[in-house]
C-alpha cells in the first residue's frame, strides 16, 4: 500500500492545478489562490450544516448565481 501523502502536497497539487486552468479561462496570468489555508475540527452536526451552508452560499454571495441551486458546480444538494 502506498504512503499517504501530506494533506498540504495535496491542496498545494490542486490549487496549482487549478489556477492554471482558471487562469487560461479569464485569460491571466499570476497567483490566482491564496497562499494559507484554513482547517478545523467540526464538532457536531450542527457546526457540519452551518459549514456546508457557508461553502453552499459563497457563489451567491460572490453574485455568480442568485440562488445557490443555479450554481452547476455544487455537487452537494441538501437543505438545511
Amino acid at each position: 500500500m502506498e504512503k499517504p501523502k501530506p494533506l498540504g502536497l495535496i491542496l498545494k497539487n490542486i490549487k496549482g492545478r487549478s489556477s492554471r486552468e482558471i487562469n487560461l479561462l479569464l485569460n491571466q496570468s499570476g497567483t490566482f489562490w491564496q497562499k494559507a489555508s484554513y482547517d478545523r475540527l467540526v464538532r457536531d452536526e450542527k457546526e457540519l450544516s452551518n459549514i456546508g451552508d457557508y461553502i453552499r452560499e459563497n457563489p451567491v454571495k460572490a453574485g455568480l448565481v442568485n440562488s445557490w441551486e443555479d450554481w452547476p458546480y455544487s455537487y452537494v444538494k441538501y437543505s438545511s
